[in-house]
């Protein structure tokens, strides 16, 4: 992923609102919906398992591993 104040050629805008996987460098990850992506790292929802409502969460570009578009 890009460093600090980069903006990531391989996630582009056009995954806005798309289910990705993101993987996180302390080695978790989940699914979620891509909400932004800016120079500053990209904002997801998701729901937790049993959950009926959203979480948004922001993660820096140095917080993360990957991210990859899910396909149907």
């Amino acid at each position: 992923m890009a460093g600090s104040g980069e903006r990531s050629e391989g996630v582009p805008d056009a995954w806005i609102g798309e289910s990705v996987e993101v993987g996180i460098r302390d080695g978790g990850g989940f699914t979620g919906l891509l909400q932004e992506v800016n120079d500053r790292g990209v904002v997801l929802s998701y729901s937790p398992s049993g959950s009926p409502v959203a979480r948004t969460l922001f993660y820096p570009w140095g917080a993360l591993r990957v991210i990859r578009l899910l396909e149907d």
